[in-house]
This record gives structure tokens, C-alpha cells and sequence, in this order.
């Protein structure tokens, strides 16, 4: 597993495939990530499977199941993002480290990060 900083500023495609898995142990808040697109926003760009959540009142986020409340053991959900390339944005990221990931590209992400907001503000899940 690696530290989730990695996904901030990781630029994902319709190609891109990314799944979430968690295990049957300790639960977390979970996670929040943003698709922005790189110009004018476009509305929302995921497809989304599963127990997952697209957030209404930005759909260009996506959530893990309960966020923020933890999610459930052996969860899961897919996600795919359709149209243009578009820039991930991680709000937050509070995981189970090493045994409830979420897998972008061939890289694993788990542990714990936030960052604070101010102004502005092709995955699976199992």
C-alpha cells in the first residue's frame, strides 16, 4: 500500500481503472474524491456501480459508502469516469491502512490524509 497523497493532482481518463476494497476489520471514515475537469466544469463525469455515492451537490465527487460515517465491511463499488481527462481532488482520506484500499492505475492507496478547503472547493469498491 502506498500514502493516498498520490491520488491529489493524479489525472484519470475512461481508461483508467479504479476499485476500493475494504476487509472485514476496522472501519474508517472513508474517503471523498473530486473529478475536476481541467477547464469549464462539465457536470458530473462518474459511472458508478455498487455502494458508492456521486455527492448532488457536486457531482463531480464521488464518496465511499456512509462518508463520513465508516463504511461497511466487505463493501464494494465500481467507478469509471466517461468524457475527458479530468484532474482527481482529494478532500479527504481515512482508511484501514493496508487491508481497505482503493486501487487507481496499478497504484494501492490506504491510510489516512485531509486538507482543508477554503474558497472553492473506471474505479470499483470492494
Amino acid at each position: 500500500g502506498s500514502h493516498p497523497v498520490g491520488l491529489d493532482g493524479m489525472v484519470v481518463n475512461r481508461t483508467t481503472k479504479m476499485w476500493w476494497k475494504s476487509d472485514l476489520y476496522n472501519n474508517r471514515a472513508g474517503w471523498y474524491i473530486c473529478a475536476r475537469a481541467f477547464h469549464d466544469p462539465l457536470g458530473g463525469p462518474w459511472h458508478v456501480s455498487g455502494s458508492c455515492t456521486i455527492d448532488t451537490n457536486d457531482p463531480e465527487c464521488v464518496t465511499s459508502p456512509n462518508f463520513p460515517n465508516n463504511y461497511n465491511n466487505n463493501d464494494n463499488c465500481e467507478m469509471r469516469i466517461f468524457g475527458q481527462s479530468r484532474l482527481l481532488e482529494m478532500t479527504e482520506f481515512h482508511t484501514e491502512y493496508r487491508w481497505d484500499v482503493l486501487s487507481t492505475s496499478g497504484d494501492v492507496f490506504g491510510g489516512y490524509r485531509t486538507r482543508s478547503v477554503s474558497g472553492s472547493s473506471a474505479a470499483s469498491w470492494q
